[in-house]
């Protein structure tokens, strides 16, 4: 299911908003995050619903060694959790691979097993090695398996990314705001949305109809021709203006709140600064 698809932006979003400040505004705090739990699973199984129980199991697994290092655990606890992320990370990564390359440097004749990489496990898997580092390292104050699950899990950056800090997701679930829809904060994001899914759509999109046949001619082991060289030329040429475009820190840092709103005009050339505002006005508010 992509972000750009009929079943998200009709289906799963709209009904993920609806049931979370549904449960939200009859005080079923606990609900509503276990309901967004619930969608994101939902979400990630739109691909294939085989690795829920994969994703599912890391997050019982981490959380429970979690506990252990909050508990004052042993180093051991600490090497077993990052261990166990990265030989399961390591096998559906690069067990194909590693087979297939030893197996030609040998002479062998192995059999090179079919291994389905599991949708973002690299996003899921490195981002809870490092929250087992924060609990060994004492900075994991909250213990509650529905919002770590919640944290792990949630949509928006489940398959994606980025790699999300449990200091900036966790202790959203313990604050009553996020539980009421907020006005302002709805149309930051949606306009924030809205600019993403342009790009993709109408940017993105067409461009690739440029530089695929230059990959396809690549991948085929066909030279590249003037024609294609051209194309290659003009789409980094244009990927690399937005870079270059950006408003300098000190510019951005002079904006004041009376300005945000203005700024949404010029968000496709500049991002960084919408996005600045609106954590700043969201700390504001919840302050």
């Amino acid at each position: 299911m992509l972000f750009n698809s009929p079943e998200f932006l009709l289906g799963l979003l709209p009904v993920s908003l609806f049931g979370f400040f549904c449960f939200g505004a009859m005080g079923f705090h606990r609900a509503a995050i276990l309901w967004l739990t619930i969608v994101s699973l939902f979400f990630y199984g739109w691909w294939n619903v085989s690795y829920v129980p994969l994703l599912f199991g890391s997050i019982l697994v981490n959380f429970f060694i979690g506990e252990k290092l909050r508990a004052g655990g042993s180093r051991g606890w600490i090497i077993a959790g990052i261990s166990g992320n990265v030989i399961v990370l390591g096998y559906y990564k690069y067990v194909g691979f590693l087979t297939e390359v030893i197996s030609d440097a040998a002479g062998l004749s192995w059999t090179v097993p079919n291994v389905i990489l599991p949708l973002a496990i690299s996003f899921f898997t490195f981002q809870q090695i490092a929250y087992l580092v924060d609990c060994r390292a004492g900075l994991v104050k909250e213990s509650s398996l529905l919002n770590y699950a919640a944290f792990i899990t949630f949509f928006p950056h489940l398959i994606a990314g980025p790699i999300t800090h449990h200091k900036e997701i966790i202790p959203q679930f313990q604050s009553m705001r996020i539980f009421r829809p907020q006005p302002l904060l709805l149309a930051l994001g949606a306009t924030i949305f809205l600019v993403g899914l342009f790009k993709k759509v109408a940017i993105a999109d067409f461009l690739a109809r440029f530089a695929n046949p230059v990959f396809d001619a690549a991948a085929n082991n066909q030279p590249l021709t003037a024609i294609d060289s051209l194309l290659v030329s003009i789409t980094t040429r244009m990927s690399g203006w937005p870079p270059m475009s950006l408003m300098p820190p000190s510019a951005r840092s002079s904006l004041s709140r009376s300005r945000v709103i203005m700024s949404i005009s010029f968000l496709v050339i500049n991002p960084t600064t919408l996005m600045t505002r609106y954590r700043k006005i969201a700390g504001e508010r919840e302050g």
